[in-house]
């Protein structure tokens, strides 16, 4: 298994569409509840940026610690994007050294958590940012070429 690329895996395992269609029903039935403590956005990928509903691409992003945020998730580009949600990106291995929502696993204490979407795809992610998580993060893509392109955004943990 350690030959084989994460991106492989991920195609190969179907782990990711079982996980974001799990995502996807646990947070619309939680926000179909009424919880009003939740923060929702919607975030657009496309090529070479990350958009926050009508504003500018890779423009900083702030999420609250301690809430619970839905995320929406729409590839409007023309290529599969995916997305990261960490810091001190690791460019020859396509991901970050410390992941924001990610849990101790295979590559250690900084976990792994991204999504991929093809192109016309969407997703919903529900999560909680621990308050200890607070601080300047990012989004990024790391598909080849892309983070290098510009596909990043700073975010901000208030």
């Amino acid at each position: 298994m350690k030959d084989m690329s994460r991106r492989t895996f991920l195609r190969t395992s179907g782990v990711a569409t079982v996980g974001l269609l799990a995502g996807s029903f646990v947070a619309s039935r939680a926000f179909a509840h009424g919880d009003e403590e939740g923060v929702g956005l919607q975030i657009a990928l496309g090529e070479l940026y990350f958009r926050v509903g009508d504003g500018e691409p890779n423009a900083p992003i702030e999420l609250p610690a301690g809430k619970r945020i839905m995320v929406r998730l729409v590839n409007e580009g023309a290529a599969a994007h995916e997305i990261h949600f960490g810091r001190d990106a690791d460019l020859e291995e396509r991901f970050y050294r410390e992941d924001l929502l990610g849990t101790e696993g295979e590559h250690g204490a900084h976990g792994f958590m991204a999504v991929v979407l093809q192109p016309g795809d969407s997703s919903s992610l529900m999560f909680v940012i621990p308050e200890t998580k607070r601080g300047e993060w990012e989004i990024a893509c790391f598909m080849p070429g892309h983070y290098e392109g510009g596909q990043h955004a700073p975010l901000i943990v208030t």
